[in-house]
């Protein structure tokens, strides 16, 4: 998961409203969403080749994503995926704050993150570059290979979208995949500098990304209604170039949410 927006109790009919960009290599084995037939209240993709989940949610309305954290050290450095946090957080019961708060004793052990973990009616985000726990109260926020709300082109200019979007009464699906699907790329003056090549940093200043090699994977629309109705919908895109945000496959969930288990 490379892009997540979030807009947490800003809108008449749902208290969250989540869209999310995972990136990643094409060859990198892949399921899309679906129920975990190992714990069947979850509903995830899978990264089939270390196992974890870049974005998820529970019967319960729980939820969580991860982002990696972008730097120009080794990346390999730990060998536990950070798929591994969204998933310990979905299979278990425990509160966001609570489960934030076992990673400390070993959240060094993994490479640099992002990690958002909610409930239907509390979120957090935490970073094990950023050491702290940040409640996410009402607003919008915006993450993608930083820190929260760090201004890189594409989480200004999807943020401020975000903020339109909330503006109408009525919220759609289709309108949210739009702004995940920009393939805009910043301007050179614009381009942050993350330890990556100039040319690297450019293929990755879009909200879509579109590489030879490496990309845009899916895009996943999350809704919780202020009646406790849970809407999620992925797409999944075709790897060829040149990519097409209409060739894709999909997805799509929808159900009441259940009282967690005491």
């Amino acid at each position: 998961m490379c892009l997540l927006f979030l807009a947490i109790d800003t809108h008449p009919d749902y208290r969250l409203v989540a869209a999310a960009n995972r990136d990643e290599f094409y060859d990198r084995p892949t399921s899309a969403a679906h129920r975990w037939a190992e714990h069947q209240g979850v509903i995830a993709g899978k990264d089939l080749e270390k196992g974890g989940t870049w974005f998820g949610v529970t019967r319960y309305g729980h939820w969580a994503a991860v982002t990696n954290y972008r730097e120009s050290n080794d990346d390999s450095k730990f060998e536990t995926s950070r798929g591994a946090l969204v998933s310990e957080y979905l299979t278990t019961y425990s509160t966001p704050d609570d489960y934030i708060a076992s990673l400390a004793a070993s959240a060094d052990h993994y490479n640099g993150f992002n990690l958002v973990a909610g409930s239907p009616s509390h979120a957090v985000y935490f970073s094990n570059r950023e050491h702290g726990v940040k409640p996410l109260q009402k607003g919008i926020y915006g993450l993608s290979n930083h820190l929260l709300d760090t201004p890189w082109p594409k989480v200004r200019t999807g943020k401020q979208n975000l903020e339109n979007l909330l503006e109408r009464d009525h919220l759609d699906a289709d309108s949210l995949f739009s702004i995940l699907c920009d393939q805009t790329r910043a301007s050179n003056e614009d381009l942050p500098e993350s330890g990556v090549s100039a040319e690297w940093e450019k293929l990755l200043s879009s909200a879509f990304i579109s590489g030879d090699t490496y990309g845009t994977r899916s895009s996943t629309i999350l809704l919780v209604s202020r009646d406790n109705r849970l809407i999620l919908e992925e797409r999944t895109y075709a790897p060829a170039a040149p990519r097409n945000t209409d060739n894709y496959s999909s997805v799509a969930y929808e159900f009441d949410l259940e009282d967690q288990p005491v």
